[in-house]
This record gives structure tokens, C-alpha cells and sequence, in this order.
């Protein structure tokens, strides 16, 4: 009865929430564009975005809203059942080692301070910091596989955070490529006395085979595509989706409703990934443009594919495409991610399960909440 006099209430105040919400937008818009001298077509493009950006912090605090008043943070970690034979033993293995790598790097119960006290996150970090021999492309293709293989359906904020990890680190790798690339060149300048020899070693993009950063460069956008495509097919397993399938009330079937409804028409805030589409497009978009580059360049020079040449284009192609990625830091911003993608924050339990990320107050209670639902007659493991 309580929570549903909660529910009665929020939908009771939502006309006065949205008149509030709208009234502060509109002085917002009047304020950006009070300028007489700005020019037209800037105000209207500072009036689009802001309707835009506003319809996004509308329904986020429909989201905040609901999520504090009718939240329950009862629903403990669960354990898989042991299971029994060579096969199931083989099985039980490898579901431990996907928990173990996804709790350790995609953790429930850790904010980011919190995984830089793991020493096992720190390896997993600085993999995906190593440009060279496709190391982060290989982890991130490897993470990909372990979320796909999630037995309660791989989870949409996952997805997304994938997306924007996996492009956020290689804007890092461009940049570290980048200091290399341009020590390879000052080596070549001041120490090798004009050796062709010599130049040809401290060219950059000689450091690894040829396979390797072709691999990387065209692992670099299909990996993104792949997740993005999977995510009409993904699920929600955060707070407030565990909260709509224990309750029933009118006000949740009926946010949950409209989101749907939405979702299936395709607007872009509330669709699944939100606002992600767009930068995706500007990453194809840059691809395409190095990748033109790329061809126009051997066509120029006729280096041989695996040639110093060959490989010093692509490395400079592989740079270009790398720093463009810069704009998904933007959504790698506390608190701007899910403002603009919409997905629940989850993370990994230590057994693989995707669950709502609970830090500081909310972990303790939930642990709490563990406990006293563990009892020596129900065991969490079967035997």
C-alpha cells in the first residue's frame, strides 16, 4: 500500500514536475540566446540543442525520482548451482573465470577509486593502455565474447560502457602512438647520420608486423558496431528495472510503457544507447575519411603491402583515426554518460552476474541484506 501511494503520487505531480522543468529550460534558452548580435542561424542551433538536452535531464529526473522514492535494494548476489562431472566441472570453470575477469574490471560494488586499489583491474588497465601487437583490440574482443555470454542476457549499460571505453582507450593509444611515432622521428633526425639503414628502423610503424596493426585499425570500429548492433537485443538489470518486475503499480507499467513506445519509434534520447548513434556515426564518418587517406597514399607512393612504407601510412592513418576519437571522453564524463545514454548503471558480481553498481551506502545495506538472507539450511552453492 505504501509503495503504492508513492506511485499515485509521483503520476499526481508530474504536470506540476513538468511545467517546473520546462519553465527553467525556457530561461536557460532565453538566457543563451539574449545576445542582439549573435547570428541567426547560431541561435537557432543553440535553441535545437538545448530542447534536445533538456528532454534528456527530463527524463532523468523522472529516472531519480523514482529510483529514491520506491527503490528496494533487497534482491541478494545469486550464485550459480555446482555443477557435477568432467563437463560440468569444465563448465563451472570457465563461468568462474568470467566472473572473476568481469568482477575485476566491471565491478558492482567499486567506484573507480575502489578499482585502483585492485591489482588485478591495474593489469587489465594497462592492457588496454598497450597499442602495439593488438593487445587492447584482443582484450576488448575477449570482453565483448564474456558479456555476450551472459546467462540473464547481455546487459545494456555494459554495451555502452564497452562502446565508450573501447574508443576512449584508443584516443589514449593515438596519443601514445603519437609521443612514439614522433621519438622514432627525432632518433632518425639527430642519431642515425643519414643511414638509410637506420632511418628505416627508427621509421615509425616498425615495431610490429604488418598483420598486427591492420588488425588494430580495422578491429578499432568493428568491435564499436558489433556492440552498438547488439543492444536492441540486450536487457536492464539495474535498480529500476528490478524494481518494475517486483511491482506492479500504475505509474511504473506506465513509465515503462511510454519508454517502450519510444524505443520502438527510435527517438534519439530515449532509444536504446540514447545519443550514442550520433558519435558512432562521426567515428564511421573519420574511418572512412583515413581509410581514404590510407588508399590515397599508397596509391601516391606504391609502397607493397608489409613495406616501411606501407607501414609508416598506415601507423600515421592509425594516429589520425585514434585522436578523432576524443569526443567520447565527453560521454566517459562522471554523470554526463548516463545523462545522455539513459542506461542504468550495472556492474559484475563475483559470480558474473550483471547487478545494479551499489557503492557507499547502498553497498553496505545491500551486504546486510546478503547476509541475513543467507541461512546454514539454504546455502548459497549447492553442493
Amino acid at each position: 500500500a505504501k509503495e503504492h501511494a508513492k506511485a499515485i503520487a509521483l503520476e499526481l505531480s508530474k504536470p506540476v514536475r513538468q511545467r517546473l522543468i520546462a519553465s527553467i529550460g525556457d530561461v536557460l534558452k532565453r538566457s543563451a540566446v539574449e545576445d542582439p548580435d549573435m547570428w541567426g542561424w547560431v541561435r537557432r542551433l543553440v535553441v535545437l540543442a538545448l530542447d534536445d538536452f533538456w528532454a534528456d535531464v527530463e527524463l532523468e529526473v523522472e529516472h531519480a525520482l523514482e529510483l529514491n522514492l520506491m527503490r528496494d535494494l533487497s534482491q541478494p548476489d545469486s550464485h550459480p548451482a555446482a555443477a557435477r562431472g568432467l563437463a560440468g566441472m569444465l563448465r563451472n570453470m570457465f563461468w568462474r573465470c568470467r566472473g572473476f575477469v568481469l568482477y575485476h574490471f566491471l565491478p558492482c560494488d567499486k567506484s573507480i577509486f575502489g578499482m585502483f586499489k585492485d591489482p588485478v583491474y591495474l593489469v587489465f588497465l594497462a592492457i588496454t593502455c598497450f597499442p602495439f601487437y593488438s593487445f587492447r583490440v584482443a582484450f576488448f574482443a575477449m570482453l565483448l565474447g564474456l558479456l555476450v555470454m551472459a546467462p540473464d542476457g547481455v546487459d545494456e549499460y555494459q554495451l555502452v560502457s564497452f562502446i565508450l571505453s573501447s574508443k576512449g582507450m584508443q584516443f589514449f593509444t593515438g596519443v601514445v602512438l603519437n609521443a612514439y611515432g614522433s621519438a622514432q622521428y627525432y632518433c632518425a633526425i639527430h642519431f642515425c647520420n643519414l643511414s638509410q639503414e637506420c632511418i628505416d628502423r627508427h621509421t615509425p610503424g616498425q615495431g610490429e608486423p604488418a598483420f598486427f596493426a591492420i588488425v588494430d585499425y580495422f578491429c578499432s570500429v568493428l568491435l564499436v558496431w558489433v556492440a552498438f548492433g547488439l543492444l536492441p537485443y540486450s536487457s536492464k538489470h539495474g535498480l529500476l528495472a528490478q524494481m518494475r518486475q517486483k511491482n506492479s503499480n500504475v505509474y511504473l507499467q506506465a513509465l515503462e510503457s511510454k519508454e517502450e513506445d519510444l524505443e520502438q519509434k527510435g527517438e534519439g534520447a530515449k532509444k536504446r544507447g540514447g545519443r550514442l548513434f550520433r558519435i558512432l556515426w562521426w567515428d564511421a564518418v573519420w574511418f572512412s575519411v583515413c581509410s581514404f587517406v590510407l588508399f590515397v597514399l599508397e596509391l601516391i607512393t606504391g609502397y607493397p603491402l608489409g613495406s616501411p612504407g606501407f607501414l609508416a601510412n598506415l601507423f600515421w592513418c592509425r594516429v589520425a583515426y585514434s585522436t578523432v576519437s576524443a569526443p567520447f571522453f565527453i560521454f566517459c564524463l562522471p554523470g554526463v554518460r548516463q545523462l545522455l545514454t539513459h542506461a542504468e548503471p550495472t556492474g559484475f558480481s563475483r559470480s558474473g552476474h550483471a547487478e545494479p553498481l551499489l557503492i557507499g551506502r547502498r553497498r553496505e545495506v545491500r551486504r546486510a541484506t546478503a547476509q541475513m538472507s543467507a541461512s546454514p539450511t539454504q546455502p548459497l552453492l549447492e553442493p
